[in-house]
């Protein structure tokens, strides 16, 4: 059965950190991060609730309502609240031309390893990019860890980010990408 995507619910914070507990680099081996992929970011249970109130938080669940996938996007003035987001919206806005400032953050997608390859993470992504073309919203930006090359190629290849600058965070390197929104 192909999963729904729809928006998420607050009772929905709890599957999501599941997922994003089970997919952090930090609990895959070497073998499990090359072959699906990892999320560098650990998000709480309060930092979701209040992105779930953005309406920009989508969840992927199958026929027993497990969380299979998700995406969420953050609104850039937030990185003044979201300690995490301000390190990478100081680096876009200093390459990014001022008249395209107008921007969201992809924070972050995941999905399941036993549903990759069906094309959840392309459904997530689409289903966002239409909630942010209603709010006008000109672009894109995410970063993604350069060892994170199953991430890189889905951005790049599937969705149309390019990349803008590489970045070094704790050692680790970075690329961060942007897409403008149709």
């Amino acid at each position: 059965m192909v999963p729904t995507i729809q928006a998420t619910k607050k009772r929905d914070v709890v599957l999501i950190m599941d997922l994003q507990i089970k997919n952090h680099f930090s609990n895959l081996t070497d073998e499990e991060r090359e072959k699906q992929g990892f999320v560098s970011l650990l998000t709480n249970k309060d930092v979701l609730t209040k992105l779930i109130e953005t309406k920009l938080v989508f969840i992927a669940k199958n026929q027993f309502s497990k969380c299979v996938g998700y995406i969420f996007a953050i609104p850039r003035h937030y990185a003044d609240e979201l300690i995490f987001l301000k390190p990478l919206v100081l680096i876009a806005d200093k390459h990014i031309p001022s008249q395209t400032k107008d921007y969201y953050v992809l924070g972050q997608i995941c999905v399941a390893q036993d549903f990759q390859g069906n094309g959840i993470a392309l459904r997530l992504y689409k289903r966002l990019e239409r909630e942010l073309a209603g709010r006008k919203c000109k672009n894109i930006i995410t970063e993604v860890a350069i060892s994170n090359q199953r991430s890189l190629i889905f951005h790049r290849d599937k969705v149309g980010f390019n990349e803008l600058v590489t970045n070094s965070t704790n050692g680790q390197e970075f690329k961060v990408l942007i897409k403008t929104i149709s």
